[in-house]
């Protein structure tokens, strides 16, 4: 299996129909990482795949490139984000809110949220290796309300 293959995003569905999009591929390849145990991460993912949520989402690995930029699953995007470019709200747990830039790649079928992603995610402590779930919870004005789930909250003790 190509790098490029393992990747890809594979759809699941919630217990209660919700479409969920979750990456195939959850390695970790930076050993210098705040969390060294794959056991933790395992547990990080768990914990966010156990929320059960109304909306439909999708959920990344924050990894050294989403620093300033963050991929949103094809299917996601074709499926809940009808334009190419757009602004987005992202909302965090505490309610506060920061709007990012939407860039569409049609040639890819990808897109990605960047400008005011950086802000975010320094924002909100976001750090290599935590897992994020991205709930759509208002479809007109695209409201995306993030759940975060630090590794480090997770990590064996």
């Amino acid at each position: 299996m190509s790098e490029k293959t393992s990747q890809r995003n594979i759809p699941v569905t919630h217990e209660d129909g919700e479409d969920c999009f979750v990456p195939k591929s959850l390695r970790h390849k930076n050993k210098n990482s705040r969390f060294a145990k794959p056991r933790d991460k395992k547990k990080a993912i768990k914990a966010a795949t156990m929320n059960k949520l109304n909306n439909p989402s999708f959920m990344i690995i924050i990894k050294p490139h989403n620093k300033t930029y963050v991929y949103v699953p094809a299917d996601f995007a074709r499926n809940y984000l009808p334009n190419s470019s757009e602004l987005i709200t992202l909302e965090a747990r505490n309610g506060e809110q920061r709007v990012v830039t939407s860039n569409g790649y049609p040639s890819s079928c990808s897109e990605r949220l960047d400008k005011g992603w950086g802000r975010f995610l320094r924002e909100n402590y976001l750090e290599e290796g935590d897992v994020c779930i991205f709930e759509l919870i208002n479809s007109k004005i695209i409201v995306l309300k993030v759940w975060m789930y630090r590794v480090a909250d997770y990590a064996s003790r």
